[in-house]
């Protein structure tokens, strides 16, 4: 058995193909070429390295993730972006996958996210609550929920673990409604 011949991954019970993301980001104005690869840490993540076609573009990683949002489905948008002015290339000229993995260790290192703090022992206890389902250290007040991995499962779980220990009742519809 070789294993797979194309780049077709699961993640999140979803099967994804990492050409059609790339296909995607590519056809947004402002890229030249992107990569998509998967990375494990503590859970499965889509990271996109993108080459941009004028160096002084801000806020691009917003700007992509909402047109990509018009296209896909939330399982398929990259959870990082991350902006090269080449790819790197191992000896026989293909892309290196290696170090593009160490290229996002580097990344997530400098870019730690911002922990906003809790405003009331309700924020704090759903903060927990999400912590626990998610299997992550910390979220934060501005994190989305499908980006961290979470699924309609998982927040039919929340829902009842919220009206369980905060006695608040909190519909799914109403989960939805406030992501």
């Amino acid at each position: 058995f070789v294993g797979r011949d194309d780049r077709q991954i699961k993640i999140h019970g979803n099967r994804i193909e990492l050409g059609e993301i790339e296909h995607h980001i590519d056809k947004y104005h402002l890229i030249k070429k992107s990569i998509v690869i998967v990375v494990e840490d503590n859970k499965k993540s889509l990271v996109a390295f993108i080459s941009k076609k004028a160096k002084n573009v801000n806020d691009i990683e917003n700007n992509i993730r909402k047109y990509l949002l018009n296209i896909l489905p939330v399982y398929m948008i990259p959870e990082y972006f991350i902006a090269l002015d080449q790819f790197p290339l191992n000896t026989s000229g293909k892309i290196d996958s290696l170090k593009l993995k160490e290229l996002f260790v580097e990344h997530k290192v400098k870019n730690t996210k911002t922990l906003y703090p809790t405003i009331n022992k309700k924020q704090k206890a759903i903060q927990s609550i999400w912590s626990k389902h998610l299997n992550l250290e910390s979220v934060s007040i501005k994190d989305n929920f499908f980006f961290l991995g979470g699924d309609s499962l998982l927040a039919i779980k929340i829902c009842a673990d919220i009206y369980k220990q905060l006695n608040i009742e909190f519909s799914l519809s109403d989960f939805f409604k406030y992501l």
